[in-house]
């Protein structure tokens, strides 16, 4: 799809409310409020001249929708574990198709019966939650790209009820969305570890080696021991370079 209009289009036959990206955030309650039916919604999408516009914004809380979003870290197989944990949680399958990402950002966009009114009090570690606002949907702005995951979506996003909604988030606020200081200094032990057993490895190998050589020369014993703790001085010392 090559203009906002077709995303327009396509986003409208899958039961997505949407409106053109403003940078300015209007109050969703003053001006969503009182849009509550599909009429007063199509009257204003008609009003839409999408090519005057820079992107395209979900109106989360309409017709159910609720995305869940959290950072990517600068290690993407971390937040993409991450991404498959909350998935899972939710009942969602690994390649369900209202996964929305960016460079920076994972979002999950869901159909939520009964949303209350008013955002929820309570700040979440690694994620936010957005309904009663607006979210950046593909293809995105000049400055920001977003895209799905897996490919345009093929229906509407899937139905859960609040009650379940909030239970799994019980769940989800529970894992290390993020890299935090305390895994970043597990994921470095585990480093040092499988370095130090490196190296130990290497140790062992030079000195046997350093060995053969030694008794391939009719060494004494004496000088196969001085190349040995040169040897071994030697690999500590790559030992300590690996480790830091």
């Amino acid at each position: 799809m090559n203009t906002l209009q077709q995303w327009a289009e396509t986003y409208k036959k899958l039961r997505i409310w949407t409106r053109p990206y403003k940078e300015r955030c209007d109050s969703f309650y003053k001006e969503w409020k009182p849009i509550k039916t599909e009429d007063e919604y199509q009257d204003y999408f008609n009003q839409i001249d999408w090519n005057d516009e820079r992107g395209i914004e979900l109106i989360a809380g309409k017709k159910g929708s609720m995305v869940i979003c959290f950072h990517k870290d600068e290690e993407s197989n971390y937040s993409k574990r991450s991404l498959l944990k909350v998935l899972s949680i939710l009942g969602l399958p690994n390649d369900y198709d209202w996964v929305i990402e960016s460079d920076y950002i994972y979002s999950i966009v869901l159909d939520v019966h009964s949303l209350p009114s008013g955002r929820i009090n309570k700040n979440y570690r690694d994620f936010k939650l957005c309904w009663e606002d607006f979210y950046t949907l593909p293809p995105g702005t000049s400055e920001y790209k977003y895209w799905f995951t897996h490919g345009l979506p093929r229906q509407h996003p899937e139905s859960m009820s609040w009650n379940f909604f909030v239970e799994k988030l019980q769940e989800i606020d529970k894992l290390h969305l993020l890299v935090d200081d305390t895994v970043r200094a597990e994921r470095r032990k585990r480093e040092i570890i499988g370095k130090s057993i490196a190296g130990i490895l290497l140790v062992v190998v030079i000195g046997v080696i350093t060995g053969i050589i030694a008794t391939f020369n009719s060494q004494s014993f004496e000088v196969w021991c001085g190349m040995f703790l040169v040897t071994l001085a030697v690999a500590c010392g790559l030992i300590y370079i690996m480790s830091h």
